[in-house]
């Protein structure tokens, strides 16, 4: 016996029922606090690399790619967010947690 929920045994009235009630409750909810907070790191650990490499950077580097060390924080998180977002859509659609 496993625990996994499948619904293949469900009578096809009450199968809607079912997800709909797994997909609102409780489990859903962890789901997406679980979610909310790996892409939080991830957006952090991103940002904190990006920031690190840049910061390595020359400053006729920077110049050349068209930034100023003072800009390095403020690319660094939004170059961060772009990724994690896009990391966390892909992750949605991979474990069909919906768009």
């Amino acid at each position: 016996m496993t625990s996994e929920t499948t619904y293949s045994d469900c009578d096809p009235v009450v199968e809607p029922l079912a997800r709909r009630a797994i997909s609102s409750g409780p489990v859903s909810a962890l789901r997406r606090a679980g979610r909310r907070i790996l892409k939080a790191m991830f957006r952090l650990h991103l940002e904190r690399q990006t920031t690190r490499e840049l910061s390595n950077l020359p400053p006729y580097l920077l110049r050349d790619i068209g930034m100023r060390e003072e800009d390095i924080r403020e690319v660094a998180s939004d170059l961060a967010r772009e990724q994690a977002d896009a990391w966390a859509r892909q992750a949605q659609r991979a474990n069909g947690f919906g768009g």
